[in-house]
């Protein structure tokens, strides 16, 4: 967790990569309905993580894009 927080990942974004962790991959809805999110803020919060290197997007546009982790988050 405090690895997490060090990479000034908000509580949305660690939620998701939790999930990311259990599941392999998120798409925006799934991010959204995750962290009861509108989607404007999934899309930022997603692009953000691809910025920073965290995920890496599948896809080009529309609801088959798909964002997975670009290597393992280890906590602690």
């Amino acid at each position: 967790r405090e690895r997490l927080d060090s990479l000034g990942l908000n509580e949305r974004q660690i939620a998701a990569i939790i999930y990311l962790r259990r599941k392999g991959s998120i798409s925006n809805q799934e991010y959204q309905q995750l962290n009861s999110a509108k989607k404007a803020t999934a899309t930022r919060d997603l692009k953000a993580m691809v910025q920073i290197g965290i995920l890496r997007k599948e896809g080009t546009t529309g609801p088959g894009v798909r964002y997975s982790l670009t290597y393992v988050v280890r906590e602690g």
